[in-house]
């Protein structure tokens, strides 16, 4: 009976910790979120001001954070951030190919540009502005703006 009490003792003890711990970790992160979201700096006051050769990867972390603030809260809504104010420029996704499938009566692919996926698309059907050119069996060519890709197979 002694060893089962003792145990019980344990279990809970260590669910206390268990706790304790949580609860710390959990507060801390508040005033971590609190801190960067108001733009408060006072608690890298400590950091050191230099960084010599001997020092370990610690002090380099509290260097690097205190380091000045960011002009802009990357917390904050996007930015309207345009390169040319004419034509704003879109990041160009090369196009990949999903599935494919060749047989005797049909040809047939899907492909995948960025985050949208196309549905199922024959020779000289557009997508996303890519026209599929040709259905191989291993392959797939498309071409957008004169440009011609070809896919291999998935």
């Amino acid at each position: 009976m002694a060893e089962n009490g003792s145990g019980q003792r344990a279990f809970l003890m260590s669910w206390i910790v268990l706790l304790g711990v949580g609860l710390f970790l959990g507060v801390r992160s508040c005033q971590v979120a609190s801190a960067v979201l108001s733009g408060d700096r006072a608690d890298q006051a400590a950091a050191p001001q230099s960084i010599t050769e001997g020092d370990s990867l610690a002090s380099h972390s509290l260097a690097a954070s205190a380091a000045p603030p960011c002009a802009r809260n990357p917390f904050s809504e996007a930015s309207a951030h345009v390169v040319d104010a004419e034509q704003p420029r879109r990041a160009e996704h090369r196009p990949v190919a999903r599935f494919l499938l060749v047989d005797r009566s049909d040809r047939v692919v899907q492909i995948a540009v960025g985050d949208s996926l196309s549905p199922r698309l024959h020779e000289g059907d557009k997508f996303l502005g890519w026209t599929v050119v040709a259905i191989h069996p291993s392959s797939v060519t498309v071409s957008r703006a004169g440009r011609s890709v070809a896919l291999s197979s998935p």
